[in-house]
């Protein structure tokens, strides 16, 4: 059974290939900045709403029946987490920059593969939600090797999240 191939891309951008893609450093690079500002807006994000929980709920210590409490606690500040991650990554790829933050200063941009026009609203909540969730399941399962170690190989440079939603990083042309 021969390989499936990449579609080629349009003759207005630049064709990635091995030698013209995007270097995986910048790529991983533009991650760990990402990491960073999940970080940040995270700690803020689970700040205002514990805040908002102590202000507005009250605190009381847990007793005996109400041992379900903590895990409501948990359930809430888990789903605050992805929806953090999830919007973050949505907002900023979906902007016309096309870019996370993380990306943008790397010098990277998301573009449609197979057009190699800017992606629609579809395709980078798609690939939003799918970050999210990869991000957020990495530390348990190690997620990051099924993202980074494809790029490697792939001639366009496409992790598999990439190529799902059939989208491309590309360096910005400043």
């Amino acid at each position: 059974m021969a390989a499936a191939t990449p579609p080629p891309l349009p003759p207005n951008i630049d064709t990635p290939t091995m030698e013209g893609r995007p270097d995986v450093k910048l790529r991983i690079r533009a991650a760990l900045l990402d990491n960073l500002f999940l970080l940040l807006l995270t700690i803020a994000v689970l700040w205002s709403a514990g805040w908002a929980l102590d202000r507005f709920v009250g605190t009381r210590r847990i007793t005996g029946s109400e041992t379900w409490e903590p895990l409501l606690m948990i359930g809430l500040f888990l789903t605050l987490i992805l929806v953090t991650f999830g919007t973050y990554f949505g907002l900023t790829a979906s902007s016309p920059k096309q870019a996370t933050w993380g990306q943008r200063l790397a010098g990277l941009k998301l573009i449609d593969d197979r057009t190699g026009a800017r992606p629609r609203i579809g395709q980078t909540w798609t690939w939003a939600v799918l970050q999210a969730f990869t991000r957020f399941l990495n530390p348990a399962l190690g997620l990051g090797l099924f993202v980074y170690l494809p790029i490697l190989s792939h001639p366009r440079g496409q992790s598999p999240l990439d190529s799902v939603t059939h989208l491309l990083v590309v360096e910005a042309k400043s």
